[in-house]
């Protein structure tokens, strides 16, 4: 949005937000809900998508590492929530993450999508 903004001489204050999603299995006795986390530097969400298998969620609104419009997956960001899941559900035994897939958003100054429903 930003680049064709700017294509018609329009600048606005916006900023670009790299959200991260991933498909994660798991095993466990128990099937998992949805959960969701609200974090300082964003949300962590997870719901479940299939047998033994939830999809995750990292908005890092707030998060400067995020504030990027690099369409790449970031390396270090799973490596990050790992203690979180470990420590909310000790009873599960984690499989290796699926492919992390990025999500691109332009967002006003107030936080929220230049575009679309939030």
């Amino acid at each position: 949005v930003s680049w064709l903004l700017s294509q018609a001489g329009l600048h606005l204050p916006l900023r670009p937000l790299r959200s991260h999603w991933w498909v994660q299995p798991y095993t466990a006795d128990q099937p998992l809900g949805a959960y969701a986390w609200a974090l300082p530097q964003g949300v962590l969400a997870l719901w479940p998508t299939a047998p033994q298998a939830v999809t995750c969620l990292y908005t890092g609104t707030h998060d400067p590492t995020q504030a990027t419009w690099s369409t790449k997956p970031d390396p270090h960001l799973l490596a990050q929530w790992w203690p979180l899941l470990q420590r909310s559900f000790p009873q599960v035994q984690w499989g290796e993450a699926g492919p992390r897939q990025v999500i691109q958003t332009d967002l006003t100054p107030d936080g929220l999508p230049a575009l679309g429903l939030y």
